[in-house]
């Protein structure tokens, strides 16, 4: 109910726990996955990448404090295991490697997006499963929108230090701040890791001025749900063609 009513998946904004539970296992059905499979990173806004397997499979299915931890992006090559994010602002960043049947969920707020979390979990793709980063897809979901996402000097000088060519494409000068465009970030980063900007596609929609369909922790001043972004890896032998 209240600010929670559609479909919240985050343990962590107040809502009752149980409802959550009951909001996952809907996930679930629409997404035609088991419940338990679903698995969560403890998202600190950081860029280390973890690879799901065995242990980690179902991390933070039931509860906050069993998603793996200080984890902003996941890794698999494992069919039928959910990897989700949270989000209410921060992008969702999708990788798919469809040679060797490799899936990617980065959570990537200003702070992971100037650490370089996308570009992280693409290397992390290339060192562990030997993808090549020419074969890649990638999907940045909706976040909150350069319209809308006022931010100051700090934040700027973060993405200086890291991504000096860029920084000043990606934030435009507001008052004593900066205006940043967080999506455009994300897909320079991805390219700048080898990933084809024709093969990039980006949502394009900003939360805050659309808090009929997504939660905005800015817009609704924290007093908010999470949305989720899913990727499964489904069995090739169970697909239908």
């Amino acid at each position: 109910m209240g600010p929670f009513a559609t479909l919240n998946l985050g343990m962590r904004c107040g809502d009752d726990p149980e409802a959550v539970r009951d909001n996952r296992a809907q996930l679930s059905l629409l997404t035609n996955a088991f419940p338990d499979l679903l698995t969560f990173g403890q998202q600190v806004h950081g860029n280390n990448v973890s690879v799901v397997a065995g242990a980690e499979i179902g991390s933070g299915a039931d509860a906050t404090d069993t998603a793996i931890p200080a984890t902003d992006a996941m890794v698999t090559n494992i069919p039928d295991v959910p990897l989700v994010v949270l989000v209410a602002d921060c992008c969702s960043v999708s990788l798919y490697d469809p040679v060797n049947d490799i899936i990617a969920l980065v959570h990537a707020g200003w702070r992971g997006t100037a650490a370089g979390v996308a570009g992280a979990a693409v290397s992390k793709m290339i060192g562990e499963f030997g993808s090549n980063p020419a074969d890649l897809a990638a999907g940045i979901g909706p976040s909150i929108g350069s319209c809308c996402y006022e931010v100051g000097k700090d934040v700027f000088e973060s993405f200086a230090k890291n991504y000096p060519d860029t920084a000043g494409e990606v934030f435009v000068a507001y008052g004593d701040g900066y205006k940043l465009d967080l999506q455009e970030s994300n897909r320079r980063i991805l390219a700048m890791a080898g990933v084809p900007e024709e093969r990039i596609e980006t949502a394009g929609l900003c939360t805050s001025c659309n808090t009929d369909l997504f939660y905005s922790h800015r817009a609704e001043q924290g007093n908010t749900g999470r949305f989720g972004a899913v990727m499964i890896l489904h069995d090739r032998t169970h697909r239908i063609y």
